[in-house]
């Protein structure tokens, strides 16, 4: 039951988590962008260019 519980308060805290970023509007700062491009490749950087709306990224 416990498992249960935790489970579902952990799926509510993810939504939440969610709905707070898609109401974010984040500037995109083209040097911080033109900078991780620069660098070597790693998920990370990866990630950050999709966060910045960055597309056709290889791996």
């Amino acid at each position: 039951m416990l498992k249960k519980i935790v489970s579902i308060v952990c799926v509510f805290s993810l939504l939440l988590l969610n709905m707070s970023f898609a109401f974010a509007s984040p500037e995109i700062n083209e040097e911080g962008v033109t900078y991780i491009k620069s660098q070597t490749q790693s998920p990370w950087a990866t990630m950050a260019l999709v966060v910045a709306g960055e597309t056709g990224l290889s791996g």
